[in-house]
């Protein structure tokens, strides 16, 4: 009732949205995710919240388009990098032949190669500039030319 009176409640939709998620309700989260995006639409926080619940509920195509949506708004965030790949990964190999006609949307394989080896390279990039041990640097290297 309290966001029928005061719509414009940003922490209210936010706190409403973490109540959801903790109890496993993503679809009334996405909700309150997309309430947020309408009040403040170059906020890469709620964009990028909002891509983890569609992920979450395997709404692949749609995550994909949020990470990106990230990316956009905020160059080299890695979270949104790594949710890219995980993204790409999933489009281009379905589990099962069930979930590949939910999955598919309208990406074309060479569209989820092309944003695969983006953001690898993006991540490899801001890694490269991190200061981090040498072998963490190689162990992530390796991951991401493995997927």
């Amino acid at each position: 009732k309290f966001l029928d009176v005061y719509y414009n409640d940003v922490e209210a939709w936010l706190e409403l949205a973490s109540l959801y998620l903790s109890q496993h309700l993503y679809q009334q989260a996405a909700f309150c995710l997309e309430e947020l995006i309408l009040l403040q639409p170059q906020n890469h926080f709620y964009h990028l919240k909002y891509a983890e619940v569609l992920y979450t509920s395997d709404n692949i195509p749609l995550a994909l388009k949020e990470y990106c949506r990230v990316i956009e708004l905020c160059d080299d965030y890695v979270r949104a990098l790594y949710g890219i790949k995980l993204c790409t990964h999933k489009l281009r190999n379905p589990s099962s032949p069930a979930s590949s006609s939910k999955i598919t949307g309208n990406t074309d394989s060479h569209t989820l190669s092309v944003l695969n080896e983006l953001a690898t390279e993006r991540l490899l990039h801001v890694y490269s500039h991190k200061k981090c041990a040498k072998d963490i640097k190689d162990i992530i290297r390796e991951w991401l030319q493995d997927s």
